[in-house]
C-alpha cells in the first residue's frame, strides 16, 4: 500500500486497475485535495497500476507533461494512463483529447480541488456519464 492513499482507497484503485485490464476498457479516478496532495495521490494511483502516464498541467519533475493548452498533442497517441490537473478549472478539450489517448485497460486520473463542482457545471457535465458507472469510478478524498 502507498501511504499517500488510505488502505481502502488503495484497494479500490487496485480493483479499478484489475477491472480495466480484464475488460479492456478505460476507468476514471477523481482525486480531491490541494495541488500537492492530488499530485501525490495521482502518483500513488499510477504506482499501484505499475504504469507511467502522460500528465497534463501540474506534474512532478521527470515525467512526461503537456501544458493544458497543448493537450491536443495527445491526439493519435496511446498511453497506459493519463493525469489531468483541473485545479485551475475544467478545460473540456484537454480532458477529451487526453481521455482519448488512454488505451484499453488504462486509467484517467482527474485531479480536483476539494469541493470542486459540487452542484456546479462539472458535476452536471459528468454526472450522467458517470452515474451508471459509479462502480468503475473512485471519488477519493486525499
Amino acid at each position: 500500500m502507498d501511504e499517500r492513499l488510505t488502505a481502502a482507497a488503495a484497494a479500490r484503485v487496485a480493483g479499478l486497475w484489475a477491472e480495466a485490464r480484464a475488460s479492456g476498457q478505460r476507468r476514471a479516478v477523481r482525486v480531491y485535495g490541494a495541488v500537492d496532495e492530488t499530485r501525490a495521490a495521482a502518483a500513488a494511483v499510477l504506482a499501484i497500476g505499475g504504469v507511467e502516464a502522460l500528465w497534463v498541467g501540474d506534474a512532478p519533475a521527470g515525467v512526461e507533461r503537456l501544458a493544458v493548452k497543448r493537450a491536443r498533442a495527445a491526439l493519435g497517441r496511446e498511453v497506459g494512463a493519463a493525469v489531468v490537473d483541473l485545479h485551475a478549472g475544467v478545460a473540456g478539450e484537454a480532458v477529451g483529447a487526453v481521455s482519448g489517448a488512454v488505451g484499453a485497460g488504462g486509467l484517467l486520473v482527474l485531479r480536483l480541488p476539494m469541493g470542486f463542482g459540487e452542484g456546479g457545471r462539472f458535476e452536471r457535465l459528468f454526472a450522467d456519464a458517470w452515474a451508471d458507472r459509479e462502480e468503475h469510478t473512485s471519488r477519493e478524498r486525499v
